[in-house]
């Protein structure tokens, strides 16, 4: 992720109901997914809008 903007979509994927993006909020890594309902928003403390690039890798654990 390269960028100097506070607010950016990297990547944005939308079935029916449920979706998976990824982007900057306010210059911080906030990833969000919505299944079944459910909303989850994860944010990095610090921000990235720095004109460097930046690598981001997001996983999913098992869920049991």
């Amino acid at each position: 992720m390269y960028t100097l903007s506070l607010k950016y979509l990297v990547w944005f994927i939308h079935l029916q109901e449920d979706f998976v993006a990824l982007g900057l909020t306010q210059g911080k890594v906030t990833f969000q997914a919505k299944v079944n309902g459910k909303l989850l928003t994860v944010k990095t403390d610090n921000e990235y809008n720095d004109n460097k690039w930046h690598f981001v890798t997001v996983n999913k654990d098992a869920v049991k």
